[in-house]
């Protein structure tokens, strides 16, 4: 199983992120989770995104964040890119 620290307070008090999560946080294979599921996504609705956003902003404001862009700027932009092809 893979878990996130809860207790980042640490990386809030110096300013820092903590990169060492990030690979644990594509194991969870939640990338792109609201995407459907011929897409490589796991067809999550709006209420399931918003409760993982809980879920990670809960631990640290800062891995939500990252997680948000990633998936807005980056996932969404090939997400509309590939809508045709999928047609």
């Amino acid at each position: 199983m893979v878990r996130i620290n809860p207790t980042l307070y640490e990386f809030h008090e110096k300013t820092t992120f903590p990169h060492h999560l990030i690979p644990q946080i594509a194991q969870l294979g939640v990338v792109g989770a609201d995407y459907p599921k011929e897409m490589g996504g796991k067809g999550f609705k709006i209420f399931e995104m918003g409760a993982l956003m809980y879920e990670f902003a809960r631990r640290d404001a800062s891995i939500a964040t990252f997680f948000l862009l990633h998936h807005s700027l980056g996932n969404y932009t090939v997400y509309k890119l590939a809508q045709p092809a999928l047609r």
